[in-house]
């Protein structure tokens, strides 16, 4: 495996976050982010959050949480939707190129966020992804990789594959709220579907991949009848 790259930034990111850093986060939370998502995504709408699932994301074991990708309004999105216990224990894996450098942004994105740095290739990130799921934390992956659309790729089928069970889930609209290229954000009508989780340990990391590159692309509608309004 290689080494990660010499990073203060990283390393930083990469550790388990302080108390300090978490009241950071749920201050900034309360004040800004929480609020710009629920003015901006409206309505915002969410299905299959079920009270199962939200106990697995308080109290239960790691979950993978593999999402497809249309906008940088994604991870706020779902952070908002899971609630304060869930997002204290959700890490979002983000481009290692895009967020964290020059040094000083990628230092804002993981105290205010709590991301780690996931570089575009090697096994750098997947080690960081293995390190955040052993200290207890949910792990947020677009295996896409990219904002718009794509086959999910192997990195998530591997980690799937070696036992950590995988939350599915969809969204719709964040494109409209967030577009590519765009630095202002547009009020949207946004939703967002959950499967139950997958346990896919032992199929092996191609298998797992397209079983849960499925299970997310399965949630496009076939309109479900119940829906919570988080607007």
């Amino acid at each position: 495996m290689s080494a990660a790259p010499p990073s203060s930034t990283a390393d930083w990111a990469t550790r388990r976050v302080t108390a300090r850093t978490r009241h950071v986060r749920r201050v900034w939370w309360r004040v800004v982010h929480g609020s710009a998502v629920s003015l901006w995504c409206r309505p915002l709408q969410v299905h299959g959050l079920t009270p199962s699932i939200q106990r697995r994301l308080r109290h239960g074991p790691p979950l993978l949480v593999a999402a497809n990708h249309a906008s940088h309004a994604d991870t706020a999105v779902l952070s908002l939707l899971l609630g304060r216990p869930a997002r204290g224990r959700l890490v979002p894996a983000a481009a290692e190129d895009h967020f964290f450098s020059p040094r000083w942004l990628g230092w804002v994105v993981a105290v205010l966020v709590g991301a780690l740095p996931f570089p575009r290739s090697g096994t750098v990130g997947l080690a960081r992804c293995r390190q955040a799921l052993a200290d207890g934390e949910h792990v947020l992956l677009f295996p896409q990789g990219t904002r718009g659309g794509g086959r999910f790729q192997r990195g998530i089928g591997l980690l799937a594959s070696e036992g950590i069970e995988v939350l599915p889930v969809h969204l719709a609209g964040t494109g409209g709220v967030l577009p590519k290229g765009s630095r202002w954000p547009r009020r949207a009508a946004v939703t967002v579907r959950i499967g139950p989780p997958l346990d896919l340990r032992g199929s092996g990391a191609a298998l797992a991949t397209t079983a849960i590159e499925r299970a997310v692309l399965d949630l496009v509608p076939s309109a479900t009848p119940h829906a919570r309004s988080a607007a």
